[in-house]
């Protein structure tokens, strides 16, 4: 208890120290030396930036810091480090940079092959090594500080604290002239460990937890690993019997009868994890793991709370928080409901490594039929308590969203549902679900908030939850107060890009799918599902940073002769991620709003796209959408649409560049990826040349819809 406290303490003491460190770093910038305080507490000169590195541990914090240019400033390493302990890992590097194959080996201090001598004939300006490596390079040492070569210790090894954590990483940034950044990666480690430790205050049961690393070795009181069960709210059984790490007797565990069995894995040990591993072999030899004499009586197996995770996590790194986060998540699901571990170690990635995040890091036998009741907070920023995974569902919105996290199987949890919306606007889907799906039609249609919703149908259905957009809240007060009275809980998604901060998306939807899954009990799924709407967004975005130019556009609806999407419209927020320039944002301040024809000739746009609802014009006829089987209704609709005084002068008339959308693409699903990718093809088919939208939309069907994949979703006015 006293080193959670603790933990809690040293948020405050670290902007101290890195105070300090700065400190250091501005009288290096004079004079060319820093003299720094590592962490054995020795004092060393050091020239700089340092431009000649030899590293034995913490490569990623390094890189972290420094960046692809400072993993170029290494001219020695112990190769064992990764090539041998993390066979993952190292062939992720290996794969974006195969020049480190030839960085010289200097050997690894804990096997005791580290040569001083391979280091002086070297020459680096430093050497980095780890405060845990000290006891076994004192020799060395020696030898290395009379040849003037400065050797800097620093330390991650003690969990979770921010005190240490901070000061070896303002350390790196003194060293390789980087402390704005070092700064950047204090302050979120910082916010990562603070939120978990804020939290886990509440705990007043703490299960009993088996740690176990290879065979039966587990970690004791002393241990940095027993310590992080205990920091996350757990009882390390291991702490009675073992003082730092050993063996453990299995007849001990059966008497224990753990509550949590947490096993380390990396590749060859235990459970294969890391970069590139497939997520249903890692939890086939979980599986594997728990056939061991009784216990099929254990707690935690007949609960389904066994997991593996990576041991990059329990090991002296900085993303120790990672594990913090799975480990409070798997020990406490109901205060942590709403925490992702895996969103927040593929955030690091985005942020400080210099690799892509992929693969399988940690995996879990968890029960999704096991009921409990949990507390998750909805993008509308209530907290709700829902029983899980829920069985009866009522669905205002999101049909596909819905069905693309739970499967089939969650289309028969539901009782009821916003048939109307579909009727009115989605005509084409709805064709689609029923034709496949009959039975769809007869559920009971509960309406549209603001329009038919009918609260009484709903009472009367008692679902486990309902299931609505946040953009109904403003309909639903006093239907929220009856649902809440009598017991029937309300959560709302948002699927709707508010801007075009593509961060600020990306946490949005991963916030709604997750939502999704814990209600479904579809937690691996909605992972997968958010991490392919990451990839398709990612293609775009990254990429269209290089365009020379930003096109012209505008966006009108078929539905009004001249409303066009203005500064607060999806569309808005598409063009300007995928390269172009809004016209109608200059003169529209709100989502949408008639523009004047004059404005159009005298802006001359590149690029004209139309957006249609199905029934375009309403009533009339259906161009475009699910049930459409060719694309010759549509292309008719836009020479159609074009037909307007001074428009044959436009650019965008004269060179083809007129294009039609379905609208439902735009906005508030989790495949509006498509609506990006194809303002992207069109504002720079240059740039964007390999890029098959209509192709990324059948993926999204073949891997995550019930139903096939059909239908025309966008066409051109040209062949």
């Amino acid at each position: 208890m006293r080193q959670r406290y603790f933990a809690l303490i040293v948020l405050v003491l670290a902007i101290v120290l890195a105070g300090c460190a700065q400190k250091e770093a501005s009288s290096a910038d004079n004079a060319g030396m820093a003299t720094i305080t590592d962490l054995m507490g020795r004092e060393v000169h050091v020239k700089v930036p340092v431009e000649r590195v030899v590293i034995t541990f913490n490569v990623e914090e390094y890189v972290a810091v420094g960046g692809e240019d400072a993993l170029k400033k290494v001219v020695g390493w112990s190769k064992y480090y990764w090539e041998g302990r993390r066979p993952t890992v190292w062939n992720a590097y290996l794969q974006k940079y195969p020049w480190i194959d030839e960085i010289p080996d200097v050997g690894y201090p804990w096997k005791g092959t580290f040569s001083a001598e391979k280091v002086i004939e070297l020459k680096p300006d430093v050497v980095i090594m780890s405060k845990d490596q000290y006891k076994y390079v004192k020799e060395d040492l020696e030898k290395l500080e009379k040849a003037g070569i400065p050797v800097v210790f620093i330390d991650y090894y003690e969990p979770f604290n921010v005190t240490t954590h901070s000061k070896s990483t303002m350390l790196l940034g003194i060293l390789l002239g980087k402390e704005k950044r070092a700064k950047e990666l204090v302050e979120y480690y910082k916010s990562q460990v603070d939120e978990v430790l804020k939290r886990l205050k509440k705990v007043e049961d703490r299960p009993k937890v088996l740690l176990l690393g290879k065979g039966w070795t587990t970690y004791g009181r002393d241990h940095y690993r027993g310590k992080m069960i205990e920091f996350a709210g757990g009882e390390n059984i291991a702490a009675k019997v073992v003082e730092k790490s050993g063996e453990i007797s299995p007849e001990y565990v059966l008497e224990e009868n753990p509550d949590v069995v947490i096993f380390i894995g990396k590749k060859g040990w235990n459970v294969d994890l890391g970069y590139g591993i497939e997520r249903e072999k890692a939890e086939e030899m979980l599986r594997e793991l728990i056939n061991r004499p009784g216990w099929e009586n254990l707690n935690a197996v007949k609960n389904g709370r066994v997991y593996a995770i990576h041991i990059y996590f329990v090991h002296g790194h900085i993303y120790d928080f990672v594990a913090l986060q799975y480990f409070a998540k798997w020990l406490h699901p109901e205060l942590f409901s709403d925490l992702d571990p895996e969103k927040s170690w593929e955030e690091f990635h985005e942020k400080f490594l210099p690799v892509k995040y992929s693969g399988t890091w940690a995996v879990s036998l968890e029960s999704p039929k096991a009921e409990r009741v949990i507390k998750v907070t909805d993008l509308a920023g209530r907290t709700v308590e829902v029983k899980v995974p829920v069985s009866r569902v009522v669905l205002l919105y999101g049909l596909e969203d819905y069905a693309a996290v739970g499967g089939e199987e969650a289309l028969n949890k539901l009782v009821g549902l916003n048939s109307w919306r579909y009727k009115k606007y989605r005509p084409d889907w709805w064709q689609g679900w029923i034709e496949n799906y009959p039975w769809l039609a007869e559920l009971p249609d509960v309406g549209q908030p603001g329009k038919t919703f009918e609260v009484e149908q709903v009472l009367k259905l008692n679902p486990d939850v309902v299931i609505a957009d946040r953009s109904m809240l403003k309909y639903m007060d006093e239907d929220l107060k009856r649902l809440e009275k009598a017991g029937i809980p309300v959560v709302f998604t948002d699927y709707f890009p508010h801007s075009s901060n593509v961060t600020e998306l990306f946490d949005e939807v991963n916030r709604s799918t997750m939502l999704l899954g814990t209600l479904l009990g579809k937690e691996e799924r909605a992972r997968e599902l958010v991490q392919f709407f990451r990839e398709q967004v990612s293609s775009v975005v990254e990429k269209a940073q290089d365009a020379e130019n930003r096109p012209k556009a505008i966006v009108f609806a078929t539905w009004s002769e001249w409303r066009a999407y203005g500064k607060e419209g999806m569309y808005n927020h598409w063009i300007d991620m995928a390269g172009g320039r809004n016209i109608a944002a200059e003169v529209v301040s709100g989502a949408s709003g008639d523009v004047n024809p004059e404005f159009v000739l005298e802006q001359n746009p590149d690029v004209i796209v139309f957006t249609c609802n199905n029934n375009f014009p309403s009533g009339q006829r259906v161009a475009i959408g699910y049930t459409v089987d060719s694309d010759a209704e549509a292309k008719a609709a836009l020479r159609e649409l074009i037909n307007r005084p001074g428009w044959e002068n436009l650019n965008a008339v004269k060179n083809g560049r007129v294009y039609i959308v379905h609208h439902g693409l735009s906005h508030g699903h989790i495949f509006e990826f498509a609506c990006l990718q194809y303002i992207a093809k069109w504002l720079h088919p240059e740039l964007f040349g390999n890029l098959n939208p209509e192709g990324s939309l059948k993926e999204f069907y073949e891997r995550f819809m019930p139903l096939p994949y059909r239908g025309v979703w966008a066409t051109s006015i040209g062949g």
